[in-house]
């Protein structure tokens, strides 16, 4: 499926699986609007075998306004989660973070924070404002954000709050609804609300040519829980030694992913380059951690898995129904650094749930496909928040923004 874009080298683009079977691809532009307009987020739900489904939106598209600002309108959308057939969006303004609720049809839940919108603003923010990063919504219906107070990459705080379902903030979590996370310099890359109510926060610190891997559990009350900090840190220390290490993030700024399962374990996901960006080929690596922080020796090689050269910046990890866990590689251009970026293609990489290549798809446990009306070596047509991808049933969905629109892939699981 293409979809033709106007504004293509400034399309950002995410995708997300609901329970229905549908993927929702929304496509926004990472430009500010001309004056008096607002941003608008462009949203069409994808039946299973890749049809619009018209009972969403307008024939299956939906525009929704984000909220404006006073420097014309200019906001984004940071991440979203299924609520039921619906979703939950949240993103940053100019000076705020803010969270609203579409219904399944698409239409904006006015009744939610007000007039459709929650603000929020962290409890110290920057003279940047506030920002919120990712959100998760609990089986209760409350709402899960994780957020930060805007400040330098260096100094940044960052936070976790709650929501009751009517988009309030629940003064019983934390401290009046907020929790602050104790890695200062981090940035906020996923919050996953457990079955318990727990919640776990990931974030990477961003160091001098690399970065490394903080992962958090709060207990239903917003406090950290000390013992899983303290296993992890365990953990982080078994595997530092000669080799990949759980510093993810080595060598940038890319995407982690966290998978949670269902017995309570965690799977991390993430690339990264050894000596950091730009000076050898990138590895992917993904550990599996047990429900108290630990590593679990049952996956891979003491808990963890590596594999070469990977093209960067990495788009999901997907959860399948067969408990493999889909690595979808993103595509990235950098022709002044050829051992750091992409050759212009897809990769996807099948984990089984032991953490070895599952060698039953794509003949080798690696699929990899041209990335699609690519001008590869000359101008970065894909880039981090350009891709993404979900899944629905034993399918693959893969979104990207190319130089003429946004390809829709389908991969049969």
């Amino acid at each position: 499926m293409h979809v033709s874009a106007s504004t293509l080298q400034s399309t950002l683009v995410r995708a997300l699986s609901l329970p229905n079977g549908n993927v929702l691809v929304g496509t926004e532009s990472d430009q500010r609007p001309p004056s008096g307009q607002v941003t608008r987020l462009v949203i069409r739900a994808l039946t299973p075998n890749c049809t619009l489904d018209a009972r969403f939106g307008d024939h299956g598209v939906d525009v929704v306004d984000l909220p404006a600002t006073s420097d014309h309108g200019y906001s984004t959308v940071n991440g979203w989660a299924a609520d039921g057939n619906g979703v939950v969006l949240a993103g940053a303004t100019a000076t705020n973070g803010y969270v609203m609720r579409l219904a399944a049809n698409g239409s904006v839940d006015v009744r939610f924070g007000t007039h459709g919108v929650a603000t929020l603003v962290t409890p110290r923010p920057s003279s940047f404002g506030s920002q919120v990063d990712k959100v998760a919504v609990a089986s209760t219906g409350q709402i899960i954000v994780g957020a930060d107070d805007g400040n330098a990459h260096c100094c940044v705080s960052t936070y976790v709050a709650r929501l009751d379902p009517s988009g309030m903030l629940d003064r019983s979590f934390g401290s009046g609804g907020w929790s602050q996370t104790l890695a200062t310099g981090a940035l906020l890359q996923q919050v996953v609300v457990r079955s318990d109510g727990s919640v776990l926060a990931v974030l990477s610190g961003i160091d001098t040519g690399g970065g490394t891997e903080y992962v958090y559990e709060l207990n239903p009350q917003g406090s950290v829980v000390s013992s899983f900090t303290d296993d992890f840190g365990r953990a982080l220390s078994d595997l530092d030694v000669d080799g990949p290490s759980l510093r993810l993030t080595e060598g940038g700024y890319f995407d982690d992913e966290m998978v949670p399962l269902a017995d309570g374990s965690i799977e991390l996901v993430g690339t990264g380059a050894p000596n950091g960006a730009g000076t050898e080929p990138m590895y992917m690596m993904a550990v599996r951690l047990t429900s108290d922080g630990n590593l679990d020796p049952s996956y891979g090689i003491d808990g963890l898995t590596s594999m070469p050269e990977v093209d960067g910046g990495g788009v999901a990890a997907l959860l399948m129904p067969d408990g493999d866990t889909v690595f979808v590689d993103e595509p990235w251009i950098a022709p002044q650094t050829p051992l750091y970026g992409s050759n212009g293609t897809l990769r996807l990489t099948f984990l089984r749930p032991s953490g070895s290549l599952d060698t039953s798809n794509a003949g080798n446990g690696v699929a990899v496909v041209p990335a699609p009306n690519l001008l590869a070596g000359t101008i970065p047509a894909y880039s981090s928040g350009q891709s993404a991808a979900a899944a629905t049933g034993d399918d693959i969905v893969v979104v990207v923004a190319t130089t003429v629109g946004i390809d829709v892939l389908g991969f049969r699981g």
